[in-house]
């Protein structure tokens, strides 16, 4: 990664402006996306790191035609972004058009241009210094500088009914943001957390020895209440991103990047823990080109004695995105690597495919490809799906022949899924269902002399499905803004997998040598332990002020398996407080 640090150094001096994203999983993401299937937005959907001042000039060019939550959440955008304020005199608003079903003529200063104009109007302080802008904490402005102060706060506390067990969680922490001459922009947070989990991610933590979506981790016990015995863990993310010519953006930091349109990911997701990586971006005409160098660990921190260095390996990936109208098409290419000289400089080529390196390199390196694709539909409907191959041989899979049947390195997995934004004409219902499966031993790799460096995973978490590999999912999700400030929503899962034992890999474990596997023909689906999980996750939130929530949680699972220790139940009831927090959608 040095060679990639020397070229960041001169970027700035060559930089005009580029943006900070909306964070994932926010409410302002999910407007975002809205937007994007109604046809009002030009974005490339499944490279999920939205701009924000894209999405600003969208949302000043459409607010006319918005009504009920979707009104309040532009104008709740428009708040959040102070620096783009200045884009409105140039932006389409100060087109005359015809905006409503009787043809009424408007001109935007007469209707939008006012109303606009009195979401910035300044607002009084806080205590003489805070909530100037209500969206932030405090705002702090010099010439050609601009930085954004806020808290992030998570506090939740519950009772798992099934267990009879306490639940907590205590996140805080800060978040800065901002630009400096309106051509470095940079994102910055830090969270501090202790947590008490219900059963089954303790069960995971304990087994691939990480909590999802982190990294390093202590044990936790109250000093207040004596049964609250948890973890202790911290997470950061940083990037500063620039331009260096009016196509290609550069953007580098400590992050989780995620591609695709559904609520998992078989290309590249964000449930693990942060990494290192640079990140470059080209849009050109209906295309955009994305180039990801990151560097990972192939452990669990909690794996290594206290100082010693962690061995790392690497990942570069390139998604190309074709966008037409209401269609998008994208062609996905990763490679995952160990070498013990630092990153392979052949990896830095931004345009060549990775498998012809391996080959020329005659490496044990892991490739994998993919496609991803989304149609919009009458402005109500998206179809997406994603097909992931690892390896794949067509006469393998196509044989007659029952002894070559169930070849175990046809290893692919497909997703298909539809969202329905305003549902049965219903202003705010948005639904989605969703099908993933993935074949047994997909995103695992085999070890070389001892090697663990090429499988598809960073700090014992995958870089795709949380469930690795070797099951079928169905999900299904809705969501409806009561008012525009109460939001119901959720999440439902339906998870059907096999499972491996401790002397045999059924192809479940990605983390696992595929050396260890029983057979190399006669591999199916669900082989081994079966295992089914039933998940339901239920949430209703209510902002009292921008961007601090009222959440009250019931969720509930539920597992059958072989494996005994496996059958029980979760029934969690909590209540939280949440402020600038957005909860990532870690559901396994």
């Amino acid at each position: 990664m040095k060679y990639i640090l020397i070229i960041l150094v001169f970027l700035p001096l060559l930089s005009s402006a580029q943006y900070t994203h909306i964070p994932l999983h926010s409410d302002l993401h999910d407007y975002a996306r809205k937007l994007e299937i109604q046809g009002k937005s030009d974005l490339h959907a499944a490279i999920g790191e939205y701009s924000s001042r894209s999405v600003f000039r969208e949302t000043i060019d459409t607010f006319v035609s918005l009504s009920g939550s979707q009104k309040y959440l532009a104008t709740k955008l428009i708040k959040t972004y102070p620096e783009f304020w200045d884009d409105i005199s140039t932006s389409e608003v100060f087109q005359a058009e015809y905006i409503d079903s009787t043809q009424t003529f408007y001109t935007s200063k007469e209707y939008q241009y006012s109303e606009i104009l009195n979401i910035i109007e300044p607002e009084k302080p806080i205590l003489k210094y805070f909530y100037a802008n209500r969206n932030h904490l405090a705002l702090i402005k010099a010439k050609g500088f601009l930085l954004k102060i806020n808290p992030v706060l998570y506090f939740g506390a519950g009772q798992d009914l099934a267990q009879q067990k306490l639940t907590f969680e205590n996140r805080r922490g800060i978040a800065l943001s901002g630009h400096i001459n309106d051509k470095v922009y940079f994102y910055s947070d830090i969270l501090e957390s202790q947590a008490v989990f219900p059963t089954y991610v303790n069960n995971y933590v304990n087994k691939f020895k990480a909590i999802p979506g982190n990294g390093f981790y202590k044990n936790y016990n109250s000093g207040v209440v004596e049964s609250l015995r948890g973890y202790d863990f911290l997470n950061a993310t940083a990037y500063i991103n620039v331009n260096i010519s009016k196509n290609i953006g550069v953007e580098f930091g400590n992050n989780n990047q995620f591609l695709g349109n559904g609520q998992r990911s078989l290309l590249l997701s964000d449930f693990t823990n942060n990494y290192l990586y640079l990140k470059l971006n080209t849009k050109i005409w209906k295309l955009h080109y994305q180039n990801i160098f990151a560097e990972l660990i192939p452990i669990s921190p909690k794996d290594v004695p206290s100082g010693q260095i962690i061995s790392r390996k690497y990942m570069t990936t390139h998604y190309l995105s074709f966008k037409h109208k209401n269609i998008e098409l994208g062609v996905f290419e990763t490679v995952v690597f160990g070498r013990d000289d630092g990153f392979d400089l052949q990896y830095l080529n931004p345009v060549i495919l990775y498998r012809l390196v391996e080959y020329n390199l005659a490496s044990s390196d892991n490739v994998l490809i993919g496609l991803n694709g989304k149609w919009n539909i009458g402005r109500k409907f998206q179809l997406y799906g994603q097909v992931i191959m690892d390896e794949f041989k067509l006469n393998e899979f196509t044989t007659n022949d029952p002894d070559r049947q169930g070849w175990w390195a046809n290893k692919y997995g497909i997703q298909a899924g539809v969202r329905y934004v305003d549902a049965f004409n219903i202003e705010g219902l948005d639904l989605q269902t969703e099908y993933n499966r993935v074949r047994p031993y997909t995103y695992g790799h085999r070890f070389i002399q001892n090697n663990i460096l090429a499988n598809y995973s960073h700090a014992n978490q995958a870089l795709a499905h949380p469930l690795g590999a070797n099951f079928s999912e169905v999900n299904f999700s809705a969501s409806y803004y009561i008012t525009p400030k109460l939001k119901l929503s959720s999440s439902n899962y339906f998870m059907l997998q096999g499972l491996d034992t401790p002397e045999i890999l059924f192809g479940a474990n990605i983390l696992r040598s595929s050396d260890e596997k029983p057979a190399e023909f006669g591999n199916t689906l669900l082989q081994g332990q079966s295992s089914r999980t039933i998940l339901s996750m239920n949430k209703l939130s209510y902002e009292v002020f921008p961007n601090y929530f009222f959440d009250a949680k019931l969720n509930f699972r539920s597992q059958r398996s072989e494996v005994s220790e496996l059958n029980f139940n979760n029934l969690t009831l909590e209540g939280a407080i949440r402020v600038n927090f957005w909860e990532p959608k870690m559901f396994f």
